[in-house]
This record gives structure tokens, sequence and C-alpha cells, in this order.
């Protein structure tokens, strides 16, 4: 189940702006515009897609390509099935054509449905950039989008003719609407996606990985496409490292402090148990008796005196 809810500005971090609360793995973490780096964790087997790895990657490794499952770290294979979560966030997901492309592209039952709330961030949202040229849409959760909407129009603006960048729902089965085959780059582990209205890449579609993408349409606005481009890879909320919660030291002193004081005490009773018993055996030895005053009897508050040794007469 996801967290979503803004959670306020970065008072530490004046070039951070806002952050907002997302759950994965029954953890709550907080995404920013930090350079991200968030602990590593594995998914308990009581949550979703336990066992999987989240967290670890940062900012300079959230660009993927035009290629579906890439924005992973070290994974180079297209898909999405049955990977982690380097960057917390859900992959987008393509709800199928009847009868056409390949599985790889449409994975709805692992992820769920783009309109399921309980993903990170929340439901799948779009949002288009457009010219008078070209029209580019962003795909990702509500969350994420509602921070990169603004502030591409902020950055890019004066290369965008049509203001058209509010948030839309992402219905796959709804006219228009971003196809896989339109996708010209992935970031963040492929859960923000960036398509061009009418690029077809067939490659995309087909069942060769090796085939390098078709490329870009001629037409298409290069300028918009480098600033909304270089925007998402410095802008697109990351999750960042989770500070120690001071929290659990109190707990973890709560807890220790009391064991501490009953292990010395035990420690201590253990000693003074076994000096006591080193002076009865010398009283009860005459042929290795010492001096009255070298074993002196002590007595721990806490402990009892050791029973003295049967002495011969």
């Amino acid at each position: 189940m996801a967290f979503l809810f803004i959670s306020g500005d970065d008072k530490k971090c004046s070039k951070c702006g806002p952050s907002f609360a997302v759950g994965s793995g029954g953890k709550k973490l907080t995404a920013s515009l930090k350079d991200g780096g968030a602990s590593r964790f594995k998914i308990p087997k009581s949550k979703p897609f336990p066992g999987r790895e989240v967290g670890g990657p940062k900012r300079d490794q959230v660009y993927g390509t035009s290629v579906y499952g890439s924005g992973y770290p070290g994974i180079t294979t297209r898909g999405v099935q049955f990977l982690g979560f380097p960057f917390v966030f859900y992959p987008v997901v393509f709800t199928a054509p009847p009868g056409v492309g390949p599985s790889y592209l449409y994975q709805t039952a692992e992820y769920g449905s783009a309109n399921d709330t309980s993903r990170p961030g929340g439901a799948l949202y779009q949002a288009s950039f457009s010219t008078s040229i070209s029209t580019f849409r962003i795909i990702t959760d509500k969350m994420t989008l509602s921070f990169l909407s603004p502030t591409i129009l902020n950055v890019c603006g004066s290369n965008i003719n049509f203001n058209t960048s509010s948030l839309v729902p992402y219905n796959s089965s709804a006219f228009p609407y971003p196809r896989p085959e339109e996708a010209i780059q992935y970031y963040r582990a492929s859960s923000v996606v960036l398509t061009l209205d009418g690029y077809n890449n067939t490659v995309a579609l087909g069942p060769d990985p090796s085939l390098p993408p078709v490329a870009f349409p001629a037409s298409m606005n290069n300028n918009l496409f480098s600033c909304i481009n270089n925007t998402i890879g410095s802008s697109v909320p990351l999750v960042d490292h989770t500070p120690f919660d001071p929290n659990i030291l109190i707990a973890v002193l709560f807890i220790a402090i009391p064991v501490a004081i009953v292990v010395i005490g035990l420690v201590i009773c253990l000693i003074v148990d076994e000096y006591n018993r080193r002076r009865e055996r010398a009283r009860a030895a005459p042929q290795q008796a010492a001096p009255p005053n070298q074993y002196p009897f002590v007595q721990y508050p806490f402990c009892s005196a050791a029973p003295p040794l049967p002495v011969r007469v």
C-alpha cells in the first residue's frame, strides 16, 4: 500500500523543493528533488513483491533509453518482469491492444492497472507539452507529474506554444493516448516515460531486442525535447537516503540500558561469590591457611553470601 500525501517543503535543503511521502514494502519513505540513494532493503514476505530489493541508485543514474525496461542500473535487457524497485517507484504499465504486441511491454498483471492508487506516488497520469509541430507527453505517477509539469512549464515555457500540461489520468483504452511504440525516453527505472505523438518505433513491437530504435522524425522540435529531457533528469523526485530515526535509538536505549544493568549486576555477583568461596576454602585448609585479613568476607547488596564449606575439626 502506498502512502500518498504532500509532506511539505524540505527546510534543510533550499534547492530540494517540496517533498512527498511514498510507501514501498511496508516502509514510509520521502521523495524530493535531492540526489536519491535510498537505503537498500528487501520487501518482507507480508507485503506485495516479497523479496525484491528497493533503493540504491542516485540521480546520475535516472536516464534510460527508448526501450521499455531501461533505466534500471546494471540491467540491459528489455522488459520489467520480476525486477526490483531501485528508485522505489513502480514502472509505468501499458494495456495490450487485442492480439497486438510482445508480452514484455504489457505487465498490468504483475504491477496493476494504470489507475491503481496503491502504486507509490499514486495512479498513472499524463501531461502534454506541444508546439505547432510536436506534442510530447509524460506518463508517470500523479505525485511525480505534479512536480514535473509546473517545473517544465517554468523552464521550457519559451519553447511551448500550446499549454496543455494539465494532469489527466492515463487511460490506455481512450484516445488519444501514448503507446509504447511512441516512447522516446524512459527514466527512473521506467517509472517515467516521455513520448512523442506520431513516432512509431516498430522495433519496440518486434521480437529482436538487438535492433536499434527507429530514428526520431526530422520534424521533431529538438529544442523542446532537449529542454524536457534535461528537466526531467534534474527534477524528477527521488527517494533520498533514509535518515536515522531517533525513535529507534530511544527504543534501543530503553531496552539496552536495563539489560546492561542486569548483566553487570550478575557479573559482580559471580565475582563476589567466587571471592567468598575462595575465602572459605582457605579457612578450611589449615596447611594453606592465609592470614585472617587476607580474605575478608565481602557481601554485595544484590548477592547472597556463598555458603560456607564444612571445616574439619
